[in-house]
């Protein structure tokens, strides 16, 4: 699960399927699936994280795989 922290409330709903997930805003990073975490940093509403909650150098990059 990819980890973000929200700045404003957003919800996603994928075209392949009936389920969807939303966020509120925190301050606490929450986990959520890749493709929603992805456009929630695209819609401006999140800031990507590391597994450990810290920023990444570049918002919006993934960390990298170990």
């Amino acid at each position: 699960m990819a980890k973000a922290i929200f700045h404003k409330p957003v919800g996603y709903t994928p075209a392949k399927g009936p389920v969807g997930w939303y966020a509120d805003p925190s301050s606490e990073p929450q986990s959520f699936p890749e493709e929603f975490i992805a456009y929630a940093v695209q819609a401006g509403a999140a800031t990507r994280v590391d597994a450990k909650g810290e920023l990444l150098p570049e918002a919006g990059v993934a960390p990298a795989k170990k």
